[in-house]
């Protein structure tokens, strides 16, 4: 196995792992709540949930609708929930600029801009939904169009 697959492994192994211990220690947070629900005793924290994601990674698109989107609105009330859609981009200064690196493309640093604006412009009761109509239009496209898509949103 090359140095470079064995990396990909070792990096896809280490995401997962840190999302099966976030969502551990959610669960977790959840069972202390509610046990510990007795009036002025109570637990008035929420559990802080940062979403690293790109809008046209496969297993980002499959964390947000088969993990993230069908437990939302059982967690919602315990969590503060965070999305960035920025994931394994790169960013450069460029000028008085800065020029972004998408994994997936251009197509997908787009996308990421589009939800961010979203997520910048609304609360999550509008935001949330956008994103999850959005992932669900692209996954599984060839070769999306972001902004088509996200015009269907609208």
């Amino acid at each position: 196995m090359s140095n470079h697959r064995m990396f990909l492994y070792s990096t896809f192994s280490m995401i997962i792992l840190f999302i099966c211990w976030s969502w551990t220690a959610a669960i977790e947070q959840e069972q202390i709540i509610n046990n510990n629900h007795n009036g002025n005793n109570s637990i008035k924290s929420k559990l802080k949930v940062d979403v690293y994601y790109e809008t046209l990674c496969p297993d980002s698109i499959q964390f947000l609708l088969k993990q993230l989107v069908t437990n939302y609105e059982r967690i919602k009330d315990k969590v503060n929930l965070n999305l960035y859609p920025f994931g394994k981009a790169q960013f450069f200064e460029s000028g008085n600029s800065y020029e972004f690196y998408c994994q997936h493309g251009p197509k997908e640093c787009r996308g990421n801009m589009i939800h961010c604006c979203v997520l910048h412009q609304n609360n999550y009761d509008v935001s949330f939904p956008f994103i999850k109509c959005m992932e669900k239009e692209l996954y599984g496209l060839r070769r999306p169009d972001v902004d088509v898509v996200a015009q269907k949103m609208i």
